[in-house]
């Protein structure tokens, strides 16, 4: 379980189930996917990120937890997620990527 601030709230997660969390333009939430849904909540990616080990901003609007990394296609700039969802992955934090080993890498 990974707890997370939603405004002045708690509200937790299990790891195991969060995929990933995008920014909710033009607001000051972003979005939480998980198994289970979406969840929107009162905090920043920024902050998601540096909560936990296993997240990796890969955007500014998108932090992946590594755990649901299937492939980095790195020519692409695209990385694929197990449930197949496709994000961008931008230079500013592709170094991010190099620093943790994916399953697989295709170039």
């Amino acid at each position: 379980m990974i707890t997370i601030r939603n405004g002045a709230h708690l509200v937790q997660f299990d790891l195991n189930h969060l995929s990933y969390v995008s920014s909710n333009k033009g607001t000051h939430y972003i979005n939480v996917f998980t198994k289970n849904g979406v969840s929107k909540i009162r905090n920043t990616i920024k902050t998601i990120a540096s909560s936990h080990e296993n997240f990796i901003q890969i955007h500014a609007s998108f932090c992946i937890n590594r755990d649901f990394i299937k492939q980095y296609l790195k020519s692409e700039k695209i990385i694929e997620l197990t449930d197949g969802t496709l994000l961008p992955v931008t230079r500013k934090f592709q170094h991010h990527l190099i620093q943790f080993k994916t399953p697989t890498t295709r170039t």
